[in-house]
């Protein structure tokens, strides 16, 4: 099981679908509950034709209840789905941001996201100088990086074809 550490409204940021229940809130903080949005695959693996919502997971010590079922998206890899992931929100437990120790920001905007680049990095310095950012880039270039090997072999089939 893959296990995503994410704030508020990331299903509608990531553009997925909610299928049952609801999206992690703004609500879901850490004197609250554990809660998680779980994929379909990850629902039909775990619970079969049941209703998985309300239904509680244990990870270590922690009790996690699942509020939603998202469509199953390739998120991680064009070529290669998840088994099955489960969404918990990072500001929900202190030991879950103890777990996590690679970090990702993801934006929607609307029209070109070169420009909007340079002024998430300065908003993460100003919470953090000391924050290094790996690396920024629109999710076409990351899209095109990722399929990199088999346009590659794509090509190379091609040329000795010929």
């Amino acid at each position: 099981m893959d296990l995503d550490l994410v704030g508020p409204g990331y299903i509608r940021v990531i553009g997925a679908t909610l299928v049952k229940g609801r999206d992690i809130a703004d609500e879901d903080r850490p004197a609250t509950p554990s809660v998680a949005v779980v994929s379909e695959s990850f629902a039909r693996f775990y619970f079969g034709s049941s209703n998985p919502l309300g239904a509680r997971l244990i990870r270590l010590t922690v009790t996690t209840t699942i509020v939603g079922v998202v469509a199953d998206v390739r998120d991680h890899s064009l070529t290669s789905r998840r088994s099955g992931a489960c969404t918990r929100p990072t500001c929900n437990r202190s030991a879950c941001r103890a777990m996590s120790l690679y970090r990702r920001v993801e934006i929607r905007t609307t029209g070109e996201t070169s420009p909007v680049i340079p002024g998430l990095q300065r908003a993460v310095a100003s919470v953090d100088p000391a924050l290094p950012i790996a690396s920024a880039a629109p999710l076409s270039a990351l899209i095109y990086q990722s399929v990199s090997r088999e346009r590659l072999l794509s090509r190379l089939a091609a040329a000795s074809a010929c």
